[in-house]
Parts: structure tokens; sequence; C-alpha cells
């Protein structure tokens, strides 16, 4: 594979023969694209055998398509490794993988779900140092409800295993 981005992360991939029978059930893609990928298994694999695979990218995110190994290698420790080029797979599956592969580096939504539950904690921390230090009134008020609080926690917490 020469070019365009990839997934780094390895992923497990079931591989079949051409009739559709498994060869291995536990593969392992990694340096995945739109064109191919490696492929690390238990089973043997030859240079130019033809192949299908199943691999999950994602939560639900499952892509389909046949691949042609273009080389094969056994390692020291038993392992056969190939490059798998992608020979016919469908439109959409190719789109998921691109979807995949292309991300771009920074997840924003969550890092700004991050950066607002992080300025919420910093706002009760700031008005719990406020209560805390310049506010001796409200500070009293809510130590005098302590007791309160504990048996309505404990009520609470009472009914709930009785009705739950």
């Amino acid at each position: 594979m020469t070019g365009g981005a990839r997934f780094l992360t390895d992923l497990e991939v079931v591989l079949r023969d051409q009739r559709g029978v498994v060869i291995d059930e536990r593969a392992q893609a990694r340096e995945i694209s739109a064109s191919g990928f490696r492929v690390k298994s238990q089973q043997p694999l030859c240079a130019g055998m033809r192949l299908t695979f199943t691999m999950e990218i994602g939560p639900g995110e499952i892509v389909r398509g046949a691949a042609k190994l273009a080389w094969a290698e056994k390692d020291e420790w038993g392992w056969h490794t190939a490059q798998a080029r992608i020979v016919k797979m469908s439109w959409a599956d190719k789109r998921k993988l691109r979807v995949q592969t292309h991300r771009p580096g920074y997840d924003f939504p969550g890092l700004a779900r991050k950066a607002l539950l992080a300025l919420f904690w910093l706002v009760v921390v700031a008005g719990a140092q406020n209560v805390m230090f310049k506010q001796p009134a409200v500070r009293q008020a809510i130590f005098d409800s302590l007791p309160a609080l504990g048996a309505g926690l404990v009520l609470a917490a009472g009914l709930w295993l009785l009705l739950g």
C-alpha cells in the first residue's frame, strides 16, 4: 500500500476462501486503507491466494470484500503475514473505510464536551471554595442541614432497596 490514509490500529478480521469456508476467524488486520491491508494469521497464507474478508471497523460498522494476497511470509513465531489488496468491495463499504481512515486528528465535539465538563466542575469548585471561606452564614446553614440531608439519603436508599 502506498499513499493514502490508513488505520494504524489492529482490527480483527475473518478470512474465508472463495467457497466461503473460514480460514481464520481471529486474524489481525493492520495498516488498513481503502485499497488493502496487512493481515496476520496463524493459518497458512500464500501469495496469489484469493479470499473474502469481514472486519468490524467500529461499533456496528462492518465491511466485507474480496482480496488477493500480493505477498506472504511466515515469521519466526509461526505467524503468517501477508499484504491483501482489495479487489472487490461494495461502494458503501469502501466509503466506510475512507471515512474511518480520513478522520481528522481531533474529535472536536468530544473535546468541546470535555471542555464544558471541566468548566462546570471549575465553577462548582470555585463556588464551594467561595461558600467555605467567604460566606460563613451559608456555610453554617449547610453544616446545620447535613443531619437532615443524611437522614433523607438513608430513607431514599431504604425505599430504593424495598421497592427496587
